[in-house]
């Protein structure tokens, strides 16, 4: 009879509450939660409810995304190193899962707020470009994940959805009337004849690169300017493994390749720094900006990117462009006003997929 005193009950009334809480988080609002490797039972699994049903509980608890979060959260206080981001898929194909990486690839992560300040910041940047004669092109190199989708694990296809943040971002561009390339078109079908992507990187290759830049141009209105692929790549080599390898912890080694670039340091040899387009970046800056003429006949570049182009179109462009300039987007945070002071013919605004949403905006 001394269970039924009063206090006893409201523990045993909260007790009972917190066991069926999970199940009203299948109904009730959660946050966003990265893919599952699970979405069903494995075929009979009451033969080992174990080894066959459990993985599957583990993902689809309910309040998943708020425990995720809370376990993130946790990590981060005890600067955990444990998680990997990285997955291997078909044909050794590895894929970067941070930064919700594969998440906005599939679709299951969009960023509406972030979009809209994307939306906004290019709003601006074609004003300007307006203002000063220049011809605006708004891309992004589609993330691997894109690129190679058959190559994922099929946890991960299966639970594919649009549309995108790349989808959205097209969609908008086309109501503003921005020009605006698409690049998982071409790069998808150019795996035909080649890698387009490094294997253990999050970057394309040197093809990859050059068949996106070429899109840029045909969508700028300057085929002329298109690079051949013929002309300016050599055969694959081999090259040391790439970012993702060291991600996963692993040791570096030769078992990637790129293709070699003709002619790859000769670009540098003539061309002439601009001063005043940019602000002297600091000596620390990982994406330091550049501006120089070239002394060739042609446009005027300017391009807002990341470690996607920064280093990729200099050598197809150089002896292409008249003056090439870039520096980063910094997540919608770039001196737009390098516009004015630079006087392109043509901008190119092109941030990697997972870069699109741009980041919370600064504190006042």
């Amino acid at each position: 009879m001394t269970l039924l005193l009063s206090y006893r009950r409201w523990w045993a009334i909260i007790f009972v509450g917190l066991l069926v809480l999970p199940f009203f988080g299948h109904f009730m609002g959660d946050l966003p939660t990265p893919v599952r490797t699970r979405i069903a039972p494995e075929e009979q699994w009451w033969r080992n409810a174990a080894a066959r049903l459990d993985p599957f509980i583990n993902e689809t608890f309910g309040f998943r995304g708020v425990m995720l979060a809370g376990n993130r959260a946790y990590l981060r206080v005890l600067k955990s190193s444990r998680s990997r981001p990285v997955i291997i898929g078909a044909e050794k194909q590895m894929f970067y899962t941070g930064d919700q990486n594969l998440e906005k690839a599939l679709g299951t992560v969009v960023d509406s707020e972030g979009l809209a300040r994307l939306f906004s910041v290019i709003d601006d940047l074609n004003a300007r470009a307006k203002a000063v004669g220049a011809k605006l092109v708004v891309t992004s190199p589609p993330s691997g994940e894109t690129v190679y989708f058959d190559l994922l694990p099929s946890w991960a296809r299966a639970q594919k959805v649009k549309p995108t943040e790349y989808d959205l971002l097209q969609s908008a561009m086309a109501e503003r009337g921005v020009t605006f390339a698409d690049l998982r078109p071409a790069l998808i079908a150019s795996r035909e004849g080649g890698r387009p992507y490094r294997r253990t990187d999050t970057h394309w290759n040197f093809r990859g690169s050059l068949i996106g830049l070429n899109e840029v141009l045909k969508a700028a209105g300057r085929p002329d300017l298109e690079v051949s692929e013929e002309k300016m790549l050599g055969p694959l080599e081999p090259e040391i493994s790439g970012d993702l390898v060291r991600l996963n912890g692993d040791p570096p080694s030769k078992d990637d390749e790129n293709y070699r670039v003709n002619d790859w340091n000769g670009w540098r040899e003539h061309i002439t720094p601009i001063d005043g387009i940019f602000a002297t970046p600091d000596e620390h800056e990982l994406f330091p900006p550049y501006a120089y003429e070239t002394g060739h006949p042609g446009p005027r570049v300017l391009i807002y990117g990341d470690s996607f182009t920064q280093g990729y179109w200099p050598p197809f462009l150089v002896d292409r462009v008249s003056a090439l300039a870039w520096t980063h987007h910094k997540y919608c945070d770039a001196d737009l006003s390098a516009v004015e002071r630079f006087k392109p013919d043509i901008i190119i605004y092109a941030p990697t997929q997972r870069s699109l949403a741009c980041k919370a905006a600064p504190a006042p």
